[in-house]
């Protein structure tokens, strides 16, 4: 039985997990809670949980929170971490009140939870300290003295709030400056410390506990080194690479410095172990309970809630040194608001529905129809997992990330799910730069799509009803399958047990949560399908589907140089006026949102014409900022020696290339990689397609890029698949367009869901339809000289599908090499045959992937041959979503080298169009796949 303490009422000053967690051991130990909240939490789950409820206007107005304990009965408080749970004031006026805060006293917070104090305490206790500068220098602005790079920290605070890397003295001022807004916003401090910044390092604290009787224990340590931009995502203890040696030393050292300064209650000794030295440093200390202190609580059995408030209430810890003990290893994942796979911009909105793991300990406060909202931090709960060993761990953390769901509200679930998955994560290789630079894969939709395919068909939902809608009966017959009208449509037979070419048998199906059995694979799904939704969350990731609407109009995305709120927030500064020039990428002004700043760039060279933020104005998403209006291309590139041509290069990197990579590059980026295209001579550069969302979300942003792109001389081909394709394409005056047909039985039914001969049927009315609005149309051919799935293609077949296409209008057709199968025989073999057909040179064109090195070859022989243009891939981007074995495209700028070296013309500034390939080779974080930049490089 768990022995009672003399606090009778704890008022929690805190809200969400923190507080339901508080409130969980206080009732075990027969204390009265008091919970507080402002008008915007009214209902919230602390406030169901709690025995007492007190309104203030805000979780940081100090007096209110005071007044709340004192009205309520208080005699002690709890502050939970964030708001004011490290504010020494805060601690003061609770003391002088009478009452009882549960953590140290004022002036150990002070001391300690400054970063520059501490470390003068860290010294005096010995304990090893990071290279410093003096703060003199922030205040001077003075930088001959750093040896860069360099850490500024906010001194006040933590959680990686004001806190900026900074490589060179150009980006010290500014750094500065926004490292003080965000201190002084997240702390009420703007004061900074400079720090010595380890490249790659591991984040090593210490969970220490002191009572008012002298006794300081440590609880081992923690590794929190995966974290983006200093904030926290995955923890784990024991920490799994330390040596014995470094673990005595880090243990010993934080007991040291806070036995140094009388420390009472929990808190936390962080260190830096610095990989290329083994060094470990004092960083800070938190002088409060971790956000992380789950982990600990579950390897050494202790409920560090119960020794706060028993040392809290005067008592003795009841524990010594040795008793405690490491039982295991526990990892924590941090559930967040947030769209890891779109730029991390917290989300608000209502969680429609929300499941959670009942195999892990999960700390959360959110609920099914709870609306999450930009005004508080966007930390929804905390899953922790516990095995005997790192790896059990691991693996524990995978299977209750799969088990958890949030629809209506899009969380990094499925990120933290793919994280732990990583081969750096399960052998602890991630330093504490990691996440700022790797490149996380998105989960796919098929198991997502898969799932509410089978609710819809379980609940007779598929699609709206009508006449003919399947009744699921037949007589003297098996049920008849849904065929399941999705992104795409899905062919559902419940009776065999089939979905599409899957094999799939259900498990369970409860409460919104499906088992199946897929192919032999157990898969987990959260779906809730209704007449207005389709969403169903995988491996945590959500994923929304719609069923299609012929007659649906999505309307044209912002237009050319608007610049709109990426997020609810408020705007810090705004740095232009109307008619200022800027240049691409200038600042125009800070955006900031859940303490986070966001700067807000042109996205070209031009001049402002609109401003419609000021300073301090609370914005809503995707609400219009500022306006650019742009200076052709033609007037600010510099230095393309672009001249006349004997052949015409079609450059399809921004669509072909960029619609195969993992990740969406960012619309800013597309635009700039067009316009250096452009600049650097490329007479026609393929932009974007306009392909459903679902199907390509790389290009999802089709409409908007158009918009930005303007008139700059330069043919822009897009790609439409069909008349909803077309009548995009012509709302935004678009003149040229392609279309995409293939050569192969298989390929067709797997790329366009339609058979061999259904395909010209799709792109008769929308071929016939371009041409009698003036539009040229280019079409593609794939699987020319090979199919993953067919094998070898006849010849006869490709020039009977190429010359149908020619027949129905097609002006220009691209025989591609889609897997890069093809050789320089097989390329004149086929030429020759469409030669012979009857179909000029001039009318054909090439599209090589270089799968196996020969596309430079078939290059050369299809020049032989009389082909006059070629397709072509800055930096050799491409691959093909629908034939795994498909790799990039032949690279421009070896397809120019090897031109010049034939004294053919092309017209392009090769040191121009090098040069691109390598910034969007930086842009995409890998090397460029072009021979000629391996090369110069």
């Amino acid at each position: 039985m768990i022995e009672p303490v003399a606090i009778h009422t704890l008022l929690i000053a805190n809200r969400g997990e923190i507080a339901l967690r508080v409130m969980r051991t206080a009732a075990a130990l027969g204390i009265r809670t008091v919970a507080i909240h402002t008008a915007l939490d009214a209902g919230a789950p602390h406030t169901r949980a709690a025995d007492a409820l007190v309104e203030v206007p805000s979780y940081l107005d100090i007096d209110a929170v005071v007044d709340a304990a004192r009205r309520s009965g208080a005699t002690a408080i709890h502050p939970g971490y964030g708001f004011l749970s490290e504010r020494a004031e805060f601690a003061r006026a609770i003391e002088k009140a009478g009452l009882k805060l549960v953590g140290p006293s004022a002036d150990v917070m002070e001391q300690m939870g400054r970063k520059d104090a501490a470390r003068e305490v860290a010294v005096a206790a010995g304990v090893p300290v990071v290279p410093s500068w003096s703060a003199d220098l922030v205040s001077t602005g003075s930088t001959t003295d750093l040896d860069f790079p360099v850490l500024v920290k906010a001194a006040a605070g933590g959680g990686g709030k004001g806190m900026r890397v900074v490589r060179t003295p150009a980006e010290y001022a500014d750094a500065v400056a926004a490292a003080r807004r965000e201190s002084q916003a997240a702390f009420g401090d703007d004061t900074l410390l400079v720090e010595k910044y380890v490249e790659s390092g591991r984040h090593i604290e210490v969970q220490v506990i002191g009572d008012s009787h002298g006794t300081v224990l440590h609880l081992f340590e923690r590794d929190c080194s995966t974290q983006r931009r200093h904030q926290k995502v995955l923890e784990e203890a024991p920490a799994p690479t330390i040596t014995e040696e470094t673990r005595a030393l880090v243990t010993r050292s934080a007991v040291a410095l806070a036995a140094q300064v009388g420390y009472e209650n929990a808190g936390t000794v962080e260190f830096l172990l610095d990989n290329a030295t083994g060094e470990a440093y004092f960083l800070e200390m938190n002088t409060r309970l971790q956000v992380e202190h789950p982990v600990t609580e579950l390897v050494t059995g202790l409920d560090l809630v119960e020794l706060q408030l028993r040392v809290a209430a005067g008592e003795p810890l009841p524990v010594t040194q040795d008793d405690v003990r490491l039982r295991g290893h526990a990892i924590e994942a941090r559930v967040y608001a947030e769209d890891s796979f779109g730029g991390f911009l917290p989300q608000a909105g209502t969680a429609a529905l929300v499941r959670w793991s009942s195999h892990a300990r999960v700390d959360h406060a959110l609920e099914s129809g709870q609306i999450v909202t930009t005004s508080y931090d966007p930390m929804l709960g905390k899953v922790i997992a516990h095995g005997p060993d790192r790896e059990s761990a691991r693996r524990a953390l995978l299977a209750a990330l799969d088990e958890s769901g949030v629809l209506g509200l899009t969380t990094n679930l499925g990120f933290l799910r793919a994280l732990v998955a990583r081969d750096e994560f399960r052998d602890a290789t991630i330093d504490t730069a990691w996440l700022d630079t790797a490149i996380i894969e998105p989960p796919e939709p098929d198991v997502a799509r898969l799932a509410v395919a089978w609710v819809s068909a379980m609940l007779g939902q598929a699609g709206e009803p009508h006449p003919f809608q399947p009744d699921g009966w037949r007589s003297g017959s098996d049920p008849v399958p849904y065929v399941v009208e999705l992104d795409r449509p899905v062919r559902v037979d419940r009776t065999r047990g089939r979905v599409g070419d899957h094999e799939v048998h259900q498990v369970s199906a409860a409460d919104h949560v499906l088992v199946l059995s897929v192919d032999g694979q157990r898969e987990v799904a959260v779906v809730n399908v209704q007449p207005d939704t389709l969403e169903a969350a995988h491996h945590g990731q959500r994923f929304v589907f719609e069923r299609p609407d012929p007659f649906a109009d999505h309307g044209p995305a912002a237009g050319d140089g608007t610049v709109l709120a990426p997020m609810p927030g408020t705007v810090l500064a705004v740095d232009v006026a109307t008619g200022d020039a800027v240049v691409a990428g200038q600042r125009l002004g800070v955006l900031e949102a859940m303490k986070m700043e966001l700067a807000l760039t042109a996205p070209f060279d031009g001049v402002v014409t609109a401003v419609e933020a000021a300073t301090g104005d609370q914005v809503q998403l995707r609400q219009l900022l500022f306006e650019v209006e742009g200076t052709p291309v033609a007037e600010v590139s510099t230095g393309s020696t672009t001249g006349a041509r004997d052949v015409t290069i079609y450059e399809v990197g921004p669509r072909d290339g960029l619609q195969n990579e993992s990740g969406i590059v960012p619309l800013d980026a597309k635009v700039e990689f067009i316009h250096r295209l452009v600049a650097a001579g490329l007479p026609v550069v393929e932009a974007t397609s306009f392909v459903h969302p679902s199907w390509v979300p790389q290009l999802a942003d089709a409409a908007e890029l158009m918009e930005r792109l303007g008139p700059d001389g330069t043919r822009h081909p897009v790609l439409v698949p069909n008349e909803r394709g077309l009548d995009r394409a012509l709302e935004l005056g678009c003149e040229h367009i392609a279309i995409f047909g293939s050569a192969t039985e298989t390929f067709a039914q797997r790329n366009l869901n339609r058979s061999l001969d259904e395909q010209f049927a799709m792109f008769e009315p929308t071929v016939t339809r371009a041409r009698a609005a003036g539009l040229d149309v280019r079409a593609y051919v794939s699987m020319c000289w090979g199919d993953p799935w067919e094998g070898a293609v006849p010849v006869e077949q490709v020039v009977s599908v190429g010359k149908r296409l020619y027949d129905l209008g097609a002006s220009q057709l691209s025989l591609g090499d889609t897997i890069g199968v093809g050789t320089a025989g097989a390329v004149g073999t086929l030429l020759d045959a469409f030669n012979a057909a009857g179909l000029p040179d001039d009318v054909l064109a090439v599209h090589f992937h270089d799968t196996y090195g020969q596309a430079l070859a078939n290059a050369y022989a299809a020049w032989q041959h009389g082909v006059r243009t070629f397709d072509a891939s800055a930096g050799g981007l491409g691959g093909c979503p629908y034939a795994e074995s498909a790799t990039g495209n032949l690279a421009t700028e070896d397809l120019v080298w090897m031109f010049r070296g034939l004294g053919v013309q092309t017209g392009v500034d090769l040191d121009a169009l090098v040069a691109t390939s390598v910034w969007m080779a930086g842009v995409l974080g890998k090397p460029s796949t072009s021979r000629v930049v391996t090369a110069l490089s």
